[in-house]
């Protein structure tokens, strides 16, 4: 009796759920983020969800895309570099702006995405001076947000 207790029916082991349990540490690691199902959705209800996601998300924001269509054709236009020094131009403002170490004092944590987080890691050593990190960037980052919408910001706060 004891032995058929012990042993393991291999048939009745889901290995979706199984891995998908392993794959689920997005809450270990921000226990107030929302649960994702550890089961993926199945069939045509998955295929139907995503429709209506995407229907949604179209209508929502229809208006948004066309002022972000506008501005993003205009940053093309200024992105774009006909030779290359000029592109090596553009990198070394780009690295004088974002890139070089910030002094700071009194540091506090913020958080964001892993994937997030990873993406400005690899572009912080890749591209940033020595000693350079995902939170000097983010720093970086939020100074020249802050100059160039202050203004802007403080204005916005008023009304």
């Amino acid at each position: 009796m004891g032995k058929e207790k012990d042993e393991v029916n291999l048939t009745d082991i889901n290995a979706s759920f199984v891995i998908s349990s392993f794959k689920n540490k997005e809450i270990r690691n921000n226990p107030s983020m929302p649960a994702r199902p550890l089961l993926p959705p199945q069939g045509a209800d998955h295929i139907q969800t995503e429709s209506d996601l995407s229907n949604t998300i179209s209508t929502s924001t229809s208006v948004d895309i066309a002022d972000v269509d506008s501005k993003s054709t205009i940053a093309d236009d200024n992105t774009k570099r006909s030779s290359p020094p000029q592109r090596k131009a553009a990198f070394e403002k780009y690295r004088d702006l974002y890139l070089t170490t910030p002094k700071i004092k009194h540091r506090k944590p913020v958080f964001i995405s892993e994937e997030l987080r990873e993406q400005l890691d690899e572009i912080a050593r890749r591209l940033g001076n020595k000693g350079m990190s995902a939170s000097g960037f983010l720093e970086n980052m939020a100074i020249h947000h802050l100059k160039e919408f202050g203004e802007d910001i403080d204005y916005w706060r008023k009304m």
